[in-house]
């Protein structure tokens, strides 16, 4: 049945057999994973509506920088997405319901890019994401509620981001968070409010945040396990 769901779990995806999949030219294919980081692409390459993983990574042609800053559109038709990377590809910005139709995306790396902000709509529908890398953009602020669809996240890398600024409820909805980096930063001050939700984190990254200045006494007492 090509209805988009596996009815066959313990076999074959039954899926696989409605769509065909075709690997893009210059890229490498395995299964259903696209790597398109080997070449310098002059296109967005054709992908797939089977993809199931997708990795660009580190492209110089400025034909293509200006295609990527509207990823979104490209990756819209993936219903099977599960793993996303965008390396250093000059993604300048995240459009609000980037990733609705990406219900089963897993990992997203946008590592290395340009991004300057994010709304609280930029995550819209990714209940199922479990790790997010923002590592390297120039984002400064969290606005409340940022990450408040990512309800399954455990891994968040936000470092070298030149952050100063953290929303009282910019963290608040991570309460499955396990692993968080704010390293190497600008931040000036952590106040009790923005890890106070934080139910489940075991690691929190604050190395070479040289200006900061003032800890709220008691932030950390609920990591006491």
């Amino acid at each position: 049945v090509c209805d988009g769901v596996i009815h066959c779990p313990d076999s074959q995806d039954d899926e696989k057999s409605c769509h065909e999949f075709t690997c893009p030219v210059s890229c490498l294919c395995l299964a259903y994973s696209v790597d398109c980081s080997l070449h310098i692409l002059t296109k967005f390459p054709l992908l797939s509506a089977q993809t199931r993983s997708f990795v660009l990574r580190n492209t110089q042609s400025e034909k293509l920088d200006s295609k990527i800053a509207h990823f979104s559109s490209q990756i819209s038709q993936l219903y099977f997405l599960m793993g996303l990377g965008i390396v250093n590809c000059s993604v300048k910005d995240i459009p609000n319901y980037s990733f609705k139709q990406n219900k089963l995306l897993f990992i997203l790396d946008l590592s290395e890019n340009y991004i300057q902000s994010i709304s609280d709509l930029s995550f819209y529908n990714l209940s199922n994401l479990v790790y997010l890398n923002l590592d390297r953009n120039n984002i400064k602020s969290i606005i409340d509620n940022t990450f408040k669809y990512l309800v399954s996240l455990k891994y968040l890398h936000f470092s070298y981001v030149s952050l100063q600024v953290i929303a009282e409820n910019g963290l608040s909805n991570l309460r499955s968070l396990v692993y968080l980096s704010l390293s190497h930063n600008k931040i000036t001050t952590i106040k009790v409010q923005h890890f106070r939700n934080l139910e489940s984190v075991e690691v929190i990254n604050l190395r070479g945040n040289d200006e900061l200045y003032s800890v709220d006494v008691g932030t950390f007492d609920h990591m006491d396990k």
